[in-house]
């Protein structure tokens, strides 16, 4: 089985999507990506060479990634195209269809169902009915698109899943100079607006206001450096800059779960949280906003607590209740129940059975 994953981004770090292209290739499947640029990972490209991998690149406006996706497609000859990010399968589903009957469609719907006049919901109707599979990475992302364009037999929900990887520093919470004593707020993201890390620092510094906080610190994984500027010039502004750990894009995410007490997502918009996943994988009681499929992986009183999108105040409340070390103890027992709807291998499996299926 060929297939040729368009991934239609940028690759900056060795992520569940990475991770999740690795898996497909541990188990079998003859797989081709491409990439906006070559990924930064280094260790990532030398996971996808060692399990021969074909990847590929494209540059240039829209129409150039068009025809440059075309060849590939062209050269490789896939069973199975899986679009992922972009716009590129709106321009590309009706060639495929044309001059390569035998090869399959399949998108994944990544993001919240955001699009908006009647022209782009049209074109996005007729583009996901012309394909052979829409898989939604949540259920309210599957329900949301479903509101916008309509039901169809194909739209289904698969959920990426996640795996523990090997920890790599255990002295990482000293080199930190995070005592024994404070409590750790984790947070996982790229984008200051969209993961409401804003909305975070806000709530800790009423908190703090109130002195309703023990020792702790907050560490926020993932700002590229302008986002990490922008952070700080915030978190001043609030006067909680020290209680802040901004560490930049990792992979070593498993390091800094290992010693986290509580998980905190408080995104504006969020298909589904795989940082989540990861983080039940560990035994995390989980914050997280109401939004997209996060309800999803955080439970509301089992595994965590849910505030309203955008709500400091309940965030805030949310924060406070954690505090108690009773309930996050059973908060992540939870998590650790939850987290084997997530299991990676077992996500794969039933993608290649879906596969399988589309193909015959």
């Amino acid at each position: 089985m060929k297939v040729l994953y368009i991934a239609g981004f940028y690759s900056l770090k060795y992520g569940g999507f990475e991770k999740y292209t690795i898996e497909l290739l541990k188990q079998g499947v003859d797989l081709s990506i491409v990439y906006n640029d070559f990924p930064s990972s280094q260790e990532y490209l030398k996971d996808l060479e060692s399990l021969d991998a074909r990847l590929y690149t494209v540059q240039g406006n829209l129409l150039k990634r068009v025809f440059q996706v075309y060849k590939v497609i062209k050269k490789e000859k896939p069973d199975i195209v899986h679009y992922h990010l972009g716009f590129l399968p709106f321009f590309l589903f009706l060639i495929v269809k044309i001059l390569f009957p035998r090869t399959k469609q399949v998108l994944t719907q990544h993001c919240e169902f955001l699009y908006h006049g009647i022209g782009w919901l049209l074109l996005t109707k007729i583009c996901y009915n012309s394909l052979d599979g829409i898989l939604s990475v949540s259920k309210a992302v599957k329900d949301g698109m479903i509101k916008k364009i309509g039901n169809s037999s194909h739209f289904i929900v698969h959920y990426l899943g996640v795996a523990k990887e090997k920890i790599s520093n255990y002295n990482l919470r000293n080199e930190l100079a995070i005592t024994k004593d404070e409590l750790v707020f984790t947070s996982i993201g790229f984008d200051i607006d969209v993961k409401g890390f804003d909305l975070l620092a806000q709530a800790i510094s009423i908190l703090k206001k109130e002195n309703s906080l023990p020792p702790f610190k907050v560490i926020i994984i993932g700002l590229c450096e302008s986002e990490h500027e922008k952070f700080q010039k915030i978190i001043e502004e609030l006067q909680v800059k020290d209680d802040f750990i901004s560490v930049g894009i990792r992979n070593d995410v498993d390091d800094f779960l290992y010693f986290t007490d509580v998980y905190i997502q408080s995104s504006r918009t969020e298909a589904i949280s795989l940082s989540i996943m990861e983080a039940l994988l560990y035994g995390i009681p989980v914050i997280g906003a109401e939004v997209g499929g996060i309800p999803e992986v955080c439970v509301p009183k089992r595994n965590g607590e849910l505030f309203e999108k955008g709500n400091v105040e309940q965030l805030a409340l949310a924060i406070r209740k954690l505090l108690n070390k009773d309930l996050r103890t059973t908060y992540g027992q939870k998590s650790l129940e939850i987290s084997r709807m997530f299991d990676r291998a077992n996500s794969v499996q039933e993608l290649i059975s879906y596969y399988k299926k589309i193909l015959h």
